[in-house]
C-alpha cells in the first residue's frame, strides 16, 4: 500500500529483537552456543532464558562476505520526525533538531520525570534509561491516532505497564501534541490536527471529485480511485473509493485492497490516522530511497532492507560509518526543513543495535 520495501527469500523483516544489548555480551553468547556450553549459558540467564537467548541469535547468523564488514544504518526515529514535520509540530521538530531523543521526551512527559534523569542514567551507567522503551511505546503506538488497545500490541503490558495507566499516558500524549491529535472543545471532543485534517480532505476530495491540499499532500479523484501525491512525487492510489455509512450511521471512507490480515482483496475503510500512517511509511521509504541511491554512486554495496534500515556488505578498508552518516543529514530538495539524523555501526555480524 505504501510502496514500502518487503521480505524476499530470507524474511528478516520480523526477526525477533532479543534479550542481549550488550555488544561484548553478544559475542561471547554467540562462541559458547558454537561451543555447545549449555551449562555456561544456563548459569548466565536461567534455563527458561535460553529459547530467548537463541532468538536473539538470529540476527548475528547473518555474517559479513570474507574479509568485509556489515555497515547498517537507519534514520533515528523516522517516523515519529516524518510525523511531526507533516502536521508542522513545532516542539517536537525543534527536539529532532537538537537532542533528538524523542522517547525520552515522550517518556518524561507521560511518567512526569525530568528530562535531564535520561541523560543522567545514560552516563552513569551506559545504557537507555528503563522508561526509554516505554516512551518509545507511547511513542510509535500514538502517533496514528491508537489508543490503549494499539499501545498493547506494541508491548506495553509487557514492559510493566498496567492497563489503567494506558488511557492516561494516551490522553497526554495526544494533549502534548495537539497539532497531530487536536485540541479539546468544550465537549471534550477533539478537533483540528493533522488526522482530522487529512480526513476531511480525502472526503471532500471524494465527495466532490475537486483536488484538495492538505499537510502537505494533493488530493485528487480519479478513474474511480483517490490519488494521494506526496511531496516526494509518488503516488498513493486507493481503488474504487466511495464515502458509505458505517453500522452506527457515521459517514467513513471505503475502497478495495489486500486485508494486511487475510492478505485477501476486499473492502477496506480507512480515516484520517491511518491515511497519516500511509503517507509517513510512505515518504520514509522515499527519504531512505534517496540514500540508497547516494550510496549507490559512491559503490557502497547495499544487501539489505529492514524497514528502514540499509545494510551493507564492504570491504575493511572501504567507506566509513561516519560517511554514510552524514549523507543521511543532508537536505532533502523535496522535504525541506526536515530533520534527519542516522545511526548505525560496523560489525562482522548483524545485530540488533
Amino acid at each position: 500500500r505504501t510502496g514500502r520495501w518487503a521480505g524476499r527469500m530470507l524474511q528478516v523483516q520480523n526477526l525477533p529483537q532479543g534479550i542481549i544489548e550488550d555488544l561484548d555480551l553478544l559475542r561471547l553468547v554467540r562462541e559458547l552456543v558454537r561451543n555447545g556450553e549449555y551449562e555456561t549459558l544456563c548459569f548466565m540467564f536461567g534455563e527458561e532464558q535460553i529459547p530467548n537467548v537463541l532468538a536473539t541469535l538470529i540476527r548475528t547468523c547473518l555474517i559479513a562476505s570474507p574479509g568485509n564488514d556489515l555497515l547498517a544504518v537507519d534514520f533515528s526515529a523516522i517516523e515519529s520526525v516524518v510525523t511531526a514535520w507533516f502536521a508542522d509540530c513545532t516542539w517536537r521538530l525543534d527536539v529532532f533538531k537538537t537532542h533528538g531523543k524523542i522517547y525520552e521526551a515522550s517518556a518524561s512527559a507521560a511518567f512526569n520525570v525530568p528530562f535531564q534523569e535520561f541523560a543522567d542514567y545514560k552516563a552513569r551507567t551506559g545504557k537507555h534509561h528503563p522508561l526509554r522503551k516505554k516512551g518509545k511505546v507511547i511513542e510509535l503506538a500514538c502517533g496514528y491516532g491508537g489508543g490503549e488497545n494499539a499501545m498493547i500490541n506494541m508491548g506495553a503490558l509487557e514492559q510493566g505497564l498496567t492497563k489503567e495507566e494506558l488511557k492516561p499516558m494516551v490522553e497526554a500524549w495526544r494533549d502534548a501534541s495537539p497539532e497531530i491529535a487536536g485540541k479539546k472543545n468544550e465537549r471534550g471532543f477533539r478537533e483540528g490536527g493533522v488526522w482530522a485534517t487529512l480526513e476531511k480532505a480525502a472526503k471532500t476530495c471524494i465527495r466532490t471529485r475537486k483536488r484538495q491540499e492538505a499537510a502537505r499532500c494533493v488530493f485528487r479523484y480519479a478513474g474511480g480511485m483517490l490519488v494521494i501525491t506526496l511531496p516526494s512525487g509518488r503516488h498513493l492510489h486507493y481503488a474504487r473509493c466511495k464515502l458509505e455509512r458505517n453500522d452506527k450511521g457515521r459517514e467513513q471512507i471505503t475502497y478495495w485492497g489486500v486485508d494486511q490480515k487475510t492478505k485477501r482483496w476486499g473492502k477496506q475503510t480507512t480515516w484520517g490516522g491511518k491515511l497519516l500512517e500511509n503517507i509517513v511509511q510512505a515518504f520514509s521509504r522515499d527519504c531512505l530511497a534517496v540514500l540508497m541511491v547516494k550510496l549507490r554512486d559512491l559503490l557502497y554495496q547495499q544487501i539489505m532492507l529492514v524497514h528502514d534500515e540499509d545494510v551493507m556488505d564492504i570491504p575493511k578498508n572501504f567507506g566509513s560509518l561516519g560517511e554514510v552518516l552524514g549523507l543521511m543529514k543532508e537536505p532533502i530538495p523535496w522535504a525541506p526543513g526536515l530533520p534527519l539524523k542516522g545511526a548505525g555501526y560496523r560489525n562482522d555480524f548483524y545485530y540488533k543495535d
